[in-house]
């Protein structure tokens, strides 16, 4: 299942629903942004931790709408760099050896 203008690159699981109410009252519907101290607002989304990891429960938090827009604008940006490196790299033909020393 994709939602209607989702970026995602591959549909969410079967079942996605109960997972996401499952994370959500797992995390106390509070958002889980942050290092030792949580942002802590009403979280009413299921983020994936490590974006190409499982959709398994250690691999999903609770997040507002505000941070998971930004947790999402940051792994766009760095795709978008990842490609961009790879696109600049493909550019430049490694040196030939000079043909008198093949």
């Amino acid at each position: 299942m994709q939602r209607p203008g989702s970026w995602r690159r591959r549909p969410l699981p079967p079942g996605w629903e109960r997972i996401r109410a499952t994370v959500l009252k797992r995390d106390g519907y509070r958002c889980q942004w942050g290092e030792g101290v949580v942002c802590g607002r009403v979280a009413n989304q299921a983020d994936h931790i490590n974006p190409d990891g499982p959709d398994e429960m250690w691999n999903l938090q609770a997040l507002c709408p505000g941070h998971h827009a930004t947790k999402s604008g940051r792994e766009a940006g760095f795709a978008a760099g990842k490609a961009r490196r790879a696109m600049a790299a493909a550019r430049f033909r490694k040196p030939e050896r000079h043909p008198g020393l093949r």
